[in-house]
């Protein structure tokens, strides 16, 4: 994991660098032949590195690796319940899910913003309603953080007038 970090704090805070490591790493995780990172390097920068990442700044490449990782961490979810004969909701699904709502609503980035409610109506829509409450919490989450930093703004401008 240590060259992970490195190469992460290196290249992914670097304005000119970071669209192509993060194109880079997209490659890995979809695999073939130049396999260079294992699953817990994936899942390492899924659950802890990615989110590290201001959801303002993301670019659609860093968002294309986030779905990726997504998708991978379903699929994974997926086949242990198959195995296991079990429905859970493992963190890493929502660590991804939670981290894609704040790059949709805050991406400075209009297409980037718009690529993340695509994926998150795709996945929730794929669920065939079994996760309409979570959709409908998160909905109502944001709302309410939304109205509650309104107000904060309405009141700090009034008072200092």
């Amino acid at each position: 994991m240590e060259q992970v970090d490195a190469l992460w704090e290196w290249l992914a805070h670097d304005s000119e660098c970071a669209d192509c490591y993060f194109s880079w790493l997209q490659s890995q995780a979809k695999g073939g032949d130049q396999h260079a990172l294992g699953i817990d390097a994936l899942q390492h920068l899924y659950l802890k590195k990615l989110p590290e990442l201001r959801p303002e700044e993301f670019s659609m490449v860093a968002l294309g690796l986030f779905q990726q990782l997504c998708s991978l961490a379903r699929m994974a979810i997926a086949h242990y319940e198959k195995q296991t004969d079990s429905i859970s909701s493992t963190s890493s699904n929502i660590v991804g899910m939670y981290h894609l709502w704040k790059i949709a609503l805050r991406a400075h980035n209009t297409e980037v913003s718009l690529a993340a409610i695509q994926y998150i109506n795709m996945y929730y829509m794929g669920q065939q309603l079994r996760l309409e409450k979570e959709f409908v919490s998160q909905c109502m989450d944001n709302l309410v953080q939304a109205t509650n930093t309104l107000e904060r703004f309405v009141l700090t401008q009034f008072c200092v007038a």
